[in-house]
């Protein structure tokens, strides 16, 4: 989970579980340019907990939350760029959403 904090001048810093993750936004940055940071930051997040990982048994970054990143990474780099697009993939979405909810709850 990320927590996004406003700090002036037009300054947003990004924070995870793990602590801050050196992750600030401008909201003069290009929509490309903040998805890129994210990327950054959660490759960044999964390379140096897999370094601690190798490096003494039994600590690193859990398995599940590496997924997650990996994840995150995978649907920041596919998602569509363009607004409308982006609002008729989430209306599709929603309604597979509701259709599975309605066959589940009969």
């Amino acid at each position: 989970m990320r927590v996004f904090e406003m700090t002036p001048p037009n300054i947003i810093r990004a924070s995870s579980c793990y602590g801050s993750i050196g992750l600030v936004y401008s909201i003069h940055d290009s929509t490309e340019v903040a998805i890129q940071k994210m990327i950054e930051a959660s490759q960044r997040i999964i390379d140096v907990n897999s370094q601690v990982g190798e490096a003494s048994e039994g600590w690193g970054i859990n398995p599940a939350v590496k997924r997650h990143l990996e994840l995150e990474i995978k649907t920041l780099q596919n998602a569509p760029r363009d607004a409308d697009k982006l609002r008729r993939l989430l209306e599709i979405k929603q309604r597979q959403k509701q259709e599975t909810d309605h066959i589940e709850d009969t």
